[in-house]
Order: structure tokens, then C-alpha cells, then sequence
């Protein structure tokens, strides 16, 4: 299942890599990451005794001014090896694609959609989504904000993936007082169980 997961995972990398132009070669690009690296014994008097050595890779890139229009790429995922025994429910090699999106940011009204896997925002909380969202600022200091798609849920084994039935959208209207601060309406709606 995690191997699936993890292939499923650089699919999806090799997939939005290939949606970039050849003119992205003059992007900017910054790659990031964390390692971390952990041993520990557990020896119990007349039980199995276990040594553990994991070591977990956290990876991020961004690359913007894909071209030379308002297209960005940002991609975040984390994989997990045992070099030992098995430390976690998930086997001994495991790891997922975070969040990964295209996103496209308007010159104007200062506009920007998004398409992938994101971290959705209204005003009632934050959900991790596989769809598209979009978003603006309208005349009269009005801002509009719309997504859309499938909820990322976590299994027994922690690793996000898409629901299997559920379809999540969700629209805000708000409008921007340039003292006071922002005064909006949002109106999250969702379809299908819950639990994928």
C-alpha cells in the first residue's frame, strides 16, 4: 500500500513536471528539505526486543515565473525508510505528496487560481483538497473566493489520500474595509461519506 502510495506520489510529480513549458527553464526555482534521522532500542523483560532506525526525508519545491506569465508550481512531500525494524503502522517504507498544485496569479485584481492538491481556507476552517480554487478582488473592495473538489482524508495509517465518494465546494463574498478589517459571508457544502 505505501508503495502504491509513493508511486502514485511521483506519477503526480512526473505528471506536473511535464504540464511545465520548456520556457520554465528561466524560472525561479527553490528546493528545500529536512532530514531526520532517529535510533532507539526497546527491549522488554520476556517480549521481542526491537532496535529502530528511521529516517525521514521532507522535500518542498516552488518554482515561479514559470515562463514568462503568472504560473507557479509548488510541490511538498515527505518520504520514510526503516533501516531497521518496522517503527510505524505504515511498513517499513512509506511517504506521500503533501500538497502539490499549479497555481496561476492574475496581474490584475489581484486574481490567482489554483489546480492540484491544496489547502483550501474559508471562514470556517481549512480543509486539504484535490480539486481547483479560485479567488479575486471585485470593485467596492469585495473579494470572491470559490473551490472545489475531492476532501483529503487520513486512513488508520495517517497517510492523506483522496475520499473515495466525497466532493467538497465552498465560496466566500466578502467585503474590505481598509481600517476595520474584512466583513464576509462563506458557505462550505459537501457530498458523500465522510470517512472515504
Amino acid at each position: 500500500m505505501a508503495r502504491m502510495r509513493m508511486q502514485t506520489a511521483s506519477a503526480v510529480v512526473l505528471a506536473a513536471s511535464a504540464l511545465v513549458p520548456m520556457t520554465a527553464l528561466a524560472a525561479e526555482v527553490e528546493a528545500y528539505g529536512t532530514t531526520v534521522a532517529r535510533y532507539w532500542n526497546q527491549d522488554y523483560p520476556n517480549l521481542s526486543k526491537n532496535r529502530y532506525v528511521p529516517l525521514t526525508q521532507f522535500v518542498g519545491i516552488d518554482a515561479r515565473g514559470l515562463g514568462d506569465t503568472g504560473w507557479s508550481l509548488h510541490l511538498f512531500g515527505w518520504g520514510k525508510s526503516d533501516f531497521a525494524d518496522q517503527s510505524s503502522l505504515g511498513g517499513k517504507s512509506e511517504g506521500d505528496l503533501t500538497y502539490g498544485y499549479l497555481q496561476y496569479h492574475a496581474p490584475k485584481s489581484n486574481g490567482e487560481v489554483k489546480l492540484g492538491r491544496f489547502a483550501a481556507q474559508g471562514a470556517a476552517g481549512l480543509e486539504l483538497v484535490d480539486g481547483v480554487s479560485a479567488r479575486a478582488d471585485l470593485r467596492g473592495g469585495f473579494t470572491f473566493a470559490f473551490f472545489g473538489g475531492k476532501p483529503v482524508v487520513y486512513d488508520s495509517e495517517s497517510a492523506p489520500k483522496a475520499a473515495s465518494r466525497d466532493f467538497i465546494t465552498g465560496g466566500r463574498l466578502a467585503w474590505r474595509a481598509s481600517r476595520y478589517g474584512e466583513l464576509g459571508v462563506s458557505c462550505p457544502s459537501g457530498r458523500g461519506d465522510a470517512e472515504g
